[in-house]
């Protein structure tokens, strides 16, 4: 959802598939840690899946952690120079489904493989993850907007031309992922829904 006042400021909100995708896998499995979670934001699923006696749950964790970061900086660096706008990244354009043998975390590939037909079912619920978080798209696009009118307000100007990008995704960002000035991730969660001290500030730089 694209939330904006021509020709001054646009606030992209977007539940990305491929983050999304991440991040439940990473809560199959139990790959985050801990301190993702707390009780307005649970991981989910809740059994986790084992791992193979092959593999070192720490080494999976820190090769989870990794990718997870690798996606964040390159959507960063795509916001950042315009290329990313309403669509969200489909795990299927990213990598063959069948193997992902894309993926340059190997280890990470066969529980891709086994979770991937989950998420998808799941995902593609009616009352799924991407018809639940686009619910979200429309309350924190609104609530933004009366922040930045509030803000115009107070200063006596239209605000400045900017961009920011909002990602959502399900679970396992127990705060903000405040990443650059243009783009951040956030999950429903208190936060979300509706912490206005929090984008107060941060919107305040930007206008």
């Amino acid at each position: 959802m694209s939330l904006d006042d021509i020709d001054s400021w646009s606030i992209i909100v977007v539940t990305d598939e491929l983050l999304n995708f991440i991040v439940i896998m990473g809560c199959m499995y139990d790959l985050m840690g801990i301190e993702n979670f707390d009780k307005e934001n649970e991981q989910w699923p809740t059994d986790a899946r084992k791992i193979s006696p092959n593999h070192n749950i720490d080494n999976l964790r820190t090769q989870w952690k990794n990718w997870f970061s690798d996606i964040l900086r390159m959507k960063s660096k795509k916001v950042k120079f315009g290329e990313v706008e309403l669509n969200n990244i489909l795990v299927e354009l990213m990598y063959d489904i069948d193997s992902f043998k894309e993926l340059d975390y190997k280890e990470l590939r066969e529980y891709c493989i086994e979770s991937y037909p989950i998420f998808m079912k799941w995902w593609n619920m009616p009352a799924g993850g991407k018809n639940a978080l686009e619910f979200y798209e429309l309350i924190e696009s609104t609530q933004v907007h009366e922040c930045i009118m509030s803000i115009e307000n107070k200063i006596k100007r239209k605000s400045k031309p900017f961009k920011l990008h909002v990602d959502v995704v399900y679970t396992g960002v127990p705060t903000v992922l405040d990443f650059s000035d243009d783009y951040i991730v956030i999950t429903p969660n208190g936060h979300v829904a509706f912490n206005k001290n929090w984008w107060m500030r941060k919107l305040k730089k930007l206008v």
